[in-house]
């Protein structure tokens, strides 16, 4: 059994703002994934805004999404997606179950999260891509189509990052900028 998370110095929030807004970068699968669900079971009052790299759900394969949610591992999702198709090849097929996976793990976080009663929107959007345009717009253009707005924010949770597992000193300097750009860039 998952125990509650412990919030230090946690202060009321102001008059003005009507209920806390959470934004975590990286927040919809894993264990931020995880560490939100806690917060929604604590105060399931609250609004979460997870933002990822994985596309939104709702534009994943539907046929490839229903297999994700009936196995148990990207790997025998890769076995079935591979039974299912023919004339694929193993990249590609890996590739498709990743996102498949992917997609599926993120639809679970939002769906729990909104089950236990709070609200939850899901924008995708990679933070190593964001050259031409400022964090800041981009979040308010995908908070638009939300009817939110980024001053409502009362809290950011920045847990995006990049896997490439590998100790420090084998990582090449430019796989060591990949891992590092979505925290410090």
């Amino acid at each position: 059994e998952e125990k509650p998370l412990k919030i230090a110095n946690q202060r009321p929030l102001p008059q003005e703002i009507k209920s806390e807004v959470i934004l975590a970068t990286g927040g919809a699968r894993g264990v931020t994934a995880r560490c939100i669900v806690q917060l929604a079971r604590q105060s399931p009052e609250k609004t979460f805004i997870l933002i990822g790299r994985t596309p939104h759900p709702k534009h994943a394969n539907s046929s490839d999404l229903n297999i994700a949610k009936a196995v148990d591992s990207e790997r025998e999702l890769r076995s079935q997606l591979a039974k299912n198709s023919i004339d694929l090849d193993f990249q590609l097929l890996k590739k498709r179950a990743k996102l498949a996976w992917a997609q599926m793990e993120v639809a679970d976080t939002i769906t729990t999260v909104t089950k236990i009663g709070a609200r939850c929107v899901y924008l995708s959007m990679d933070l190593n891509d964001l050259d031409d345009i400022s964090f800041k717009d981009q979040l308010s253009l995908l908070l638009d189509k939300e009817s939110m707005v980024a001053e409502e924010i009362t809290t950011v949770i920045h847990a995006a990052g990049v896997i490439d597992d590998q100790r420090i000193h084998d990582k090449t300097l430019a796989r060591f900028h990949q891992v590092i750009k979505p925290k410090v860039d």
